[in-house]
């Protein structure tokens, strides 16, 4: 969590990701991330994200 004091403090968020085939597909540039490689660099941030539901 931020220590800066907030009028609201958000509670959820969304993350849209496309798979490889997607972005083969899609012809997207490599600004665009995969599932495989955000599912990747999610792993070691799990003991910093503050879970939804404890």
């Amino acid at each position: 969590m931020n220590h800066v004091e907030k009028a609201i403090q958000t509670k959820a968020g969304i993350i849209i990701c496309a798979t490889k085939e997607m972005k083969e597909t899609g012809r997207f540039d490599n600004a665009i991330g995969t599932y495989d490689k955000f599912l990747l660099h999610l792993t070691p941030l799990n003991n910093i994200l503050t879970p939804l539901y404890k």
